[in-house]
């Protein structure tokens, strides 16, 4: 992991998946592998951007950390009303 990283993950407030990584698989276990979600303060928000069927990786990834995390289902949402 980067140490870098994992300072400014440290200091957010918000942390926004919004990679092309899929739901599932290879790709999505390297880039948790690669996120320090255990540094994110447990008052940050984290939310993903995708709406496919909840929970997504990240969610629950986030979850198992203790985070709050929000999926982008409340997104394709308001997007609909507009």
């Amino acid at each position: 992991r980067d140490a870098t990283l994992a300072r400014a993950i440290k200091k957010a407030d918000l942390l926004v998946h919004a990679t092309s990584v899929q739901p599932r698989g290879g790709d999505a276990r390297l880039l948790l592998e690669m996120l320090p979600i255990a540094e994110l303060s447990r008052d940050a928000l984290a939310m993903d951007l995708a709406y496919s069927e909840p929970p997504t990786f990240f969610c629950e990834a986030t979850a198992a950390a203790g985070r709050i995390a929000i999926d982008g289902r409340s997104m394709r949402l308001h997007q609909a009303t507009t």
